[in-house]
């Protein structure tokens, strides 16, 4: 995600989850009064109408009660966690969303370079980056043929990547991109090791390193894109390649497989319907 929308949206979060329970002066609201969503109120209407008819209401109103007690003990401790667990993370988003367009075009929002983040990664460039961020405010990136269609995008990503096609601005882009592919938790790294243990099971203990890491970059492409397997284009080269000798290994080692072993298997992954899903 573009680190300047995730930044807007971490601070939108923090600010609906306070507004649920705080007034705008930060004072508590009233247990009647915190928003705990129309879900739970329609659930609680619900409930107390059908023990209104059993004249057991008032019994059930202070049970109520404390479910909301708790719920706002919760709400609480969700933004203490919020608190806690994203205030570095949000401020490295914060400062990651002056690279985005809408504020390095724009010479009123656009920050200092001083500003921006991560500048150890600019190294011994630093001069020339500094120069390069003062120079493509002034620059008419739509007279560029750096875009597609000639248009200013408005992810950071790939502003970036059309950036470094221009001769006169690849350092400030090299730098721009080496501080959004850098991972701001351990959740994208704690998704990767869960994609392996998923793909290199037991029964598939001998797959090559090579076979994983394509199998990872594809999921991995296809969940980023929101693309369906069933719609991965299939080449000729891949049906090729997909024999017993190259995706594993014999006895320890690559290709110990018979020719005709070989030969046997690339011919019936070519002229038998080859299921993508198996590799995926």
């Amino acid at each position: 995600m573009d680190p300047h929308k995730l930044s807007n949206e971490l601070e939108l979060l923090r600010k609906t989850l306070c507004n649920r329970i705080y007034n705008n002066d930060g004072t508590d609201k009233g247990i009647e009064k915190i928003d705990f969503g129309a879900k739970f109120q329609q659930e609680v209407n619900s409930h107390l109408k059908e023990f209104k008819e059993r004249q057991q209401v008032k019994e059930e109103e202070s049970k109520v009660l404390d479910v909301k007690r708790r719920c706002r003990i919760f709400i609480v401790e969700a933004i203490d966690q919020v608190r806690s667990r994203l205030c570095n993370a949000a401020e490295a988003f914060k400062n990651l969303s002056l690279l985005n367009p809408s504020k390095v075009l724009n010479q009123t929002a656009k920050g200092d370079f001083s500003d921006l983040p991560m500048l150890h990664l600019a190294k011994n460039n630093s001069d020339e980056i500094e120069q390069q961020y003062r120079k493509i405010t002034v620059t008419d990136w739509r007279l560029e043929s750096v875009f597609e269609n000639n248009e200013i995008p408005d992810d950071t990503t790939k502003f970036g990547l059309g950036v470094y096609h221009h001769e006169n601005f690849k350092e400030l882009a090299a730098y721009a991109l080496t501080c959004l592919v850098t991972p701001a938790s351990n959740a994208i790294v704690e998704r990767i090791f869960s994609l392996v243990t998923a793909i290199k099971t037991k029964p598939r203990n001998r797959m090559q390193i090579n076979l994983l890491d394509a199998i990872i970059r594809i999921r991995a492409h296809l969940f980023e894109n929101s693309i369906c397997c069933k719609d991965m284009r299939i080449t000729d080269r891949m049906i090729t390649n997909f024999k017993s000798d190259i995706l594993y290994s014999y006895g320890g080692r690559i290709g110990v497989a018979s020719t005709s072993h070989s030969q046997q298997t690339a011919r019936s992954a070519q002229e038998e319907e080859v299921d993508i899903t198996m590799f995926l």
